[in-house]
């Protein structure tokens, strides 16, 4: 059976199958009862009459489908959803009622026929932060200009629900890292915002960054904000061990980070994880992080240490890019910071 078309006609829809809906079907919306072309009521969709209009495209499949649900099931939900796009059926372009938007604000239908676009939600969202756009003040509709040229969908539209607090807070970050010498627009901005959306820092993040610091010192700054309960444990453990610092070696000296920023520029210049890998053991008091740094270069990282309690031994030494190392110095070094660390985990055993 063909169907020459569907649409609204009062509080019914109706099927035609004949030119001009000569013959029809009529689904009474507010009733959730169908009659055949002849007036006579059906109890159900047959099985065979479902069949025989699921020729027509996936437009027509979809109010079949949930009109047949309706009367069989009791389930409206579908078609009730389905009647507010009766009048522009032609823009359907998925074959899923879940699919599709639950409402259709104003100046949508047009914008998606300027487009040559489907109803569906993604174009939704799309069209709803493109008059969000238009409420922008020149500097963010500058910039998101720029963004737009440089950067894919995915990582713009980031900037485009932003409120007008973030906006601004993250428009001053960009200002910041654009002034240093070497960064990379699309992967350390992408880098960001993704950040941003992908971590699901609260609502109030645009009040915890420093605007006058750049994409990597802020990035930490949320993440230690994020975890700040579980890092204040680590630091005030790693507290303890504060006393291996007073190590004197003609050579090399030893640091105890007890805060975040000292484990960030850590991880910075030896280009490895200790930034965040290892704070859940510190908390749980599983884990020692130190550092052996030259003498002569005290401000400079060299080596990164992490003792395992259990085991009651360093149990990783990597240098920069977490390479091995031959400098029996440090070697010399760990063993001596062994032996102290597990004096002073006895100490602390006895005070508890």
């Amino acid at each position: 059976m063909d169907i020459y078309g569907i649409k609204k006609d009062g509080q019914e829809i109706v099927i035609g199958i004949e030119r001009d809906y000569k013959r029809a079907y009529r689904y009474n919306i507010v009733t959730n009862e169908l009659f055949m072309p002849t007036g006579k009521k059906m109890v159900h969709m047959s099985k065979s009459l479902l069949e025989a209009f699921m020729y027509g495209g996936n437009k027509f499949r979809l109010y079949i489908n949930a009109i047949a649900r309706a009367v069989n099931d009791y389930s409206r939900a579908d078609i009730l959803k389905l009647e507010m796009f009766l009048p522009n059926i032609d823009l359907i372009g998925t074959a899923y009622v879940r699919e599709l938007p639950d409402n259709l604000p104003k100046g949508y239908i047009q914008w998606l026929r300027e487009n040559e676009l489907k109803i569906h939600k993604n174009t939704l969202a799309r069209f709803e932060r493109e008059e969000t756009a238009k409420t922008f003040n020149k500097e963010d509709a500058e910039l998101l200009e720029l963004l737009k040229s440089k950067i894919n969908e995915y990582y713009y539209s980031i900037f485009l629900n932003m409120t007008a607090e973030q906006r601004l807070a993250f428009r001053k970050i960009f200002k910041t890292t654009a002034k240093e010498l070497v960064w990379n627009f699309k992967i350390d901005t992408c880098g960001f915002l993704g950040f941003i959306r992908e971590e699901a820092f609260p609502e109030n993040w645009a009040e915890i960054v420093d605007p006058n610091r750049n994409y990597e010192y802020n990035k930490d700054l949320l993440f230690d904000y994020k975890d700040k309960e579980r890092n204040d444990k680590a630091c005030e453990w790693q507290n303890n061990f504060k006393f291996l610092e007073q190590i004197d070696n003609n050579k090399l000296v030893v640091v105890v980070p007890t805060d975040m920023s000292a484990f960030h520029a850590e991880a910075r210049m030896q280009n490895n994880c200790v930034s965040y890998l290892y704070h859940d053991g510190m908390a749980d008091h599983g884990q020692i992080i130190y550092f052996i740094r030259k003498k002569e270069k005290p401000n400079k990282s060299y080596i990164t240490n992490r003792f395992n309690v259990s085991s009651g031994y360093t149990t990783e030494s990597r240098a920069v890019n977490n390479r091995d190392y031959t400098d029996p110095n440090v070697t010399n070094l760990i063993k001596e910071i062994n032996k102290m660390i597990r004096e002073k985990l006895e100490e602390l055993k006895e005070e508890e």
